[in-house]
């Protein structure tokens, strides 16, 4: 910083041109402090991963790296039981773009129908993004926009959530004219 502020107290008096070309050259520098630091970084990785210690030794180890871990503070998080909720169930149903003939629709309103869903049975849900690719009935490969909508669930509340969800499956497959919808039940996809 203070090589930053030095150049550009000279530069500012000198030419814009200047100035650019040392904000340029304090980038560059930048750069250079960073491929230090992944080259060290990968050589102190590599060190821990040749080190063959019990695990008594890793508090000695991770003060040696100075990773500062305040253990007290994280310990006093999780002191009692009462404040930690299992999930223990995990429900994913893939949101197509394309239909069973590969004709593109919108959709928004499924997505929207399975946000408020997903967040009604189960306090929240996820999405990811992405491409897909299937090879329909007449042999043609299908490529489309996708979401992976993904949630979690405790004991009592999955096993409840279910006779909600295959109606709700049943219905958006018929209304967007779907062969099959995706759906993972605690890592099991299943084809409906």
């Amino acid at each position: 910083m203070l090589l930053k502020s030095i150049v550009y107290s000279i530069t500012c008096q000198v030419s814009p041109n200047l100035r650019r070309i040392a904000h340029h050259l304090y980038n560059i520098l930048y750069l250079v402090k960073l491929f230090r630091f992944c080259l060290q970084f990968l050589s102190v990785t590599k060190e821990i991963k040749s080190i063959s210690a019990p695990a008594a030794s890793l508090p000695k180890i991770a003060s040696q790296f100075d990773l500062n871990i305040q253990t007290e503070k994280l310990s006093g998080l999780f002191s009692t039981a009462s404040q930690i909720e299992v999930l223990s169930h995990s429900i994913s149903i893939i949101i197509p773009s394309r239909d069973v003939d590969g004709n593109e629709f919108d959709p928004s309103e499924m997505k929207a129908f399975l946000y408020a869903l997903f967040s009604q049975l189960y306090g929240g849900c996820s999405a990811y993004c992405g491409l897909g690719s299937w090879i329909n009935d007449k042999g043609k490969l299908i490529t489309e926009e996708i979401v992976d909508l993904r949630s979690s669930a405790s004991n009592p509340r999955f096993s409840e959530s279910l006779n909600t969800v295959g109606p709700a499956i049943l219905y958006l497959k018929s209304k967007y004219n779907q062969g099959k919808i995706s759906v993972a039940i605690d890592g099991q996809m299943l084809l409906i």
